[in-house]
């Protein structure tokens, strides 16, 4: 309980207002809440009515430990208030979190601190106000004894000459403080419940959006000025496009089901234009971010048009529509133009060949691990952290984290897809292959060619780690003549069998370092100490490590990275 003036505020924790709080409202009402992460991670309760200001009240703030809003409750004078319900949904601590990335309980700043008049750091709100005698009680009081403590005479002998509801006071009072088999039974809850919290508070949640249960008033705003007020407006649809059914809510739900209506003549249109764009390297319509007046015009509408109605009509299913790209005879196409086609014809755009392009930073990754055989395909789990070079985090980081953790084990081999992304420090080795750095949304991302691609694919350690696992590959499973294993690698990055200037080039690389690494043993050693995964000790060192420079070469090949 908190004891003191009308406008006193305690406040536990400033991480999502974590902790728990008495608020005075500019509507003059009052609030208890406690919170795990604010407005709805919390349980509160809120004043019915404003009540004084301008002079001294007592405030009482009362919560039994049920994790429940029915056990918040709010005294002012010693006189219950008024309540309602504003949330009543907390089934985590309110001073603890977990840190999932460490994977251990935190025990946050400030925990257990009062603060009056103030929310965190630089939040302090004591203009025009007082406060005095504010205590806390390890129970929670009755109403009788906040009765007593507002300096009500006689309380318990009004209580039990009044009325029903001073009757259940009284009730109440006895089952709190006398009733040895309430206590026992409401120690044991307490108990199971303190087991659930323990349970509950690590689980990793995932924040969802909703509809405030009252719509805020949203206005223009003169020159984007937050405080230069105009008219009031209210959600709507583009003037332009067919509008939604009468059925369909003014809100998001509303919005998402405008939006994937069977006879919107964009959603899927601009969906399918996105997927094309990402197997041709160019999409039926140019500009895939922008489908207005100033975007470019379809170079084949009747095409678009049928596959977005043939996208929608398939359930919107995405693995059947890129199986049906990936297999037509447009994409399956040879690359090689003739000059004709060349002049008529340069950027393909009547795909008169097969696209070619450079693939993604993702892709170009994957693709080196999975022909290394390193590739782990679980789907779904955290984040993780593979290679990146060390101190990255630390030089650019101001706070958070600043530590970058490198993964083990699987981790290091895990789909791009899952690597970890700190909006302020981007993976270099994607950055250097144009990936975008996520502070906006990009639809088409450019695709430059630069020397420091070259430098990633020959040292970055995940590569040469790559490279050393194929060669391990080739040396296993491509046969016992070295042209056979210099052949089964080719063709598990490229997709095809090398050309005989190819091979012969490749194998006479192969015996120049093999020649090298008996000369040098320790550059052998080095060069597979690269990257967690252990060489197979078994094979020659100096064959693996010639073998290592021979698939690093390959990967290096353009046919390994661009797509033909």
């Amino acid at each position: 309980s908190t004891h003191g003036p009308l406008v006193g505020k305690s406040s536990g924790l400033f991480d999502g207002n974590r902790g728990y709080h008495t608020m005075l409202h500019e509507d003059g009402t009052i609030s208890a809440s406690l919170n795990h992460v604010a407005p709805d991670h919390s349980i509160e309760i809120r004043s019915l009515n404003p009540v004084e200001i301008e002079t001294w009240n007592h405030l009482v703030f009362t919560y039994d430990g049920s994790s429940s809003a029915k056990g918040l409750r709010l005294y002012m004078n010693g006189e219950p208030l008024a309540t309602k319900m504003v949330v009543d949904n907390l089934h985590k601590s309110i001073l603890h979190t977990y840190n999932l990335y460490k994977g251990e309980q935190v025990n946050w700043a400030g925990s257990g601190s009062l603060r009056i008049g103030m929310l965190g750091p630089n939040q302090t709100r004591t203009e025009d106000v007082a406060f005095d005698e504010v205590i806390v009680y390890h129970v929670a009081l009755t109403e009788l004894e906040v009765s007593t403590l507002h300096g009500v005479d006689g309380a318990l002998s009004k209580a039990l000459n009044g009325n029903d509801q001073n009757e259940q006071a009284v009730r109440a009072h006895y089952v709190e403080r006398f009733a040895q088999a309430y206590k026992e039974a409401a120690q044991a809850v307490h108990g199971l419940r303190a087991e659930a919290i323990t349970i509950l508070t690590p689980q990793q949640e995932v924040m969802v959006m909703r509809e405030r249960s009252e719509s805020r008033p949203t206005f223009v705003l003169a020159r984007g000025l937050y405080d230069a007020r105009e008219e009031e407006v209210s959600a709507g649809f583009p003037e332009a496009l067919p509008g939604p059914g009468e059925d369909i809510p003014m809100n998001r739900l509303g919005l998402a089901e405008w939006l994937t209506d069977p006879n919107h003549p964009l959603t899927s249109r601009v969906i399918v234009n996105r997927y094309w764009q990402m197997l041709f390297g160019r999409g039926l319509v140019a500009t895939p971010e922008d489908f207005g007046s100033q975007g470019a015009l379809p170079s084949h509408p009747e095409l678009l048009d049928w596959l977005s109605v043939h996208f929608v009509e398939s359930g919107w299913d995405v693995k059947a529509f890129v199986k049906m790209l990936v297999m037509s005879a447009t994409y399956r196409q040879s690359s090689i133009a003739t000059p004709e086609l060349l002049e008529q014809d340069p950027d393909n755009i009547f795909l008169a060949r097969a696209p070619s392009y450079r693939m993604t930073a993702e892709m170009i990754r994957d693709n080196a691990l999975a022909a290394s055989g390193l590739l782990v395909p679980t789907i779904g789990g955290p984040s993780v952290h593979p290679y990146q070079p060390a101190g990255l985090w630390k030089e650019l980081a101001t706070r958070n984290e600043t530590e970058y953790p490198q993964g083990k084990g699987a981790e290091l081999y895990r789909r791009s897809m899952y690597t970890i992304w700190k909006r302020s420090t981007p993976p270099p080795s994607m950055i250097s292959f144009d990936a975008s750095e996520r502070n906006e949304c990009v639809v088409q991302r450019q695709k430059t060619s630069t020397p420091l691609q070259a430098l990633v694919l020959l040292n970055d350690p995940q590569y040469v780690e790559a490279s050393r696992s194929l060669a391990e590959r080739m040396m296993k499973e491509g046969g016992a003549a070295l042209r056979d294993q210099i052949t089964y690698g080719f063709r598990l990055l490229t997709s095809r069998y090398p050309l005989g200037n190819e091979i012969e080039m490749l194998m006479t690389l192969y015996e120049e370092e093999q020649d090298h690494f008996k000369e040098h043993p320790s550059d052998a050693e080095e060069l597979l100490g690269v990257g967690e995964y252990l060489a197979d000790a078994s094979l020659s060192q100096g064959d693996l490590a010639a073998g290592t420079i021979v698939a690093s070469t390959i990967m290096n090949f353009d046919e390994a990275y661009i797509k033909r």
